[in-house]
């Protein structure tokens, strides 16, 4: 885990703009880009690293401090959650960060979910890399992301799931379910619901998948960083 966030850091600064994120200053942002692909597209050089994006233009959010991840799977993916097994509860942070857990606030996870057109990216702690397509992630039958408009009240919410589909049924009982969870500890049921984990066994597959014949990731991994492009 050490290792990753050292790469990470480390190619955030070779040749990109990096936002400090250490300092909170009083000055306005200013954006840099609607999302991290269009920071890509414009720039095509653009590095891994933190970058200031007004996720709705014009609209009432403010521009926020964002990773973006520019080289995985295209680049141009937006860090939008860290989160591992185990912890007692979901942290909102201002800026998440690849060194610290948390997800972002409602507002701004509700734009970045209404604009997606590509998907989502997760990366674990060992630099394995999964992806799931938009349609897939609005198509779903149970819980569609479409649904989840606050990722630390997920379980107020009735759901436990960024993302949930599920072959017959929706009582996550047999297997022919596929998940995308983001649990803390007082909200997980069982064993097999791992805080930070991805489920395939149901008909929806996630586009890529590092672990082979296994149908969960949680036996492989313990943390995630969730991407969203």
């Amino acid at each position: 885990m050490k290792f990753f966030i050292v790469v990470l850091i480390i190619s955030a600064c070779a040749g990109c703009q990096v936002v400090n994120t250490s300092r909170q200053s009083t000055m306005p942002l200013e954006s840099q880009g609607l999302s991290c692909l269009e920071i890509k597209n414009s720039s095509p050089e653009s590095q891994s690293g933190y970058y200031v994006v007004d996720l709705d233009g014009q609209k009432p959010l403010p521009p926020i401090r964002i990773y973006c991840d520019m080289v995985t799977e295209g680049g141009g993916w937006m860090l939008f959650a860290h989160h591992t097994d185990g912890l007692d509860s979901l942290t909102t942070t201002k800026n998440v960060t690849t060194n610290k857990f948390g997800v972002i606030s409602k507002q701004h996870w509700v734009a970045m979910r209404d604009s997606m057109t590509n998907g989502m990216l997760f990366v674990d702690e060992k630099e394995r890399v999964s992806r799931i397509s938009s349609a897939k992630l609005f198509g779903a039958n149970c819980e569609p992301v479409s649904n989840i408009n606050n990722l630390t009240d997920l379980s107020k919410n009735g759901s436990r799931y960024i993302w949930h589909h599920e072959n017959r049924g929706c009582d996550v009982r047999g297997l022919d379910y596929s998940l995308i969870t983001l649990i803390d500890s007082s909200t997980s049921k069982s064993y097999r619901e791992a805080g930070a984990a991805l489920y395939q066994s149901g008909s929806m597959k996630f586009d890529v998948w590092p672990y082979g014949n296994e149908t969960s990731s949680y036996k492989h991994q313990n943390t995630l960083f969730y991407f969203i492009k």
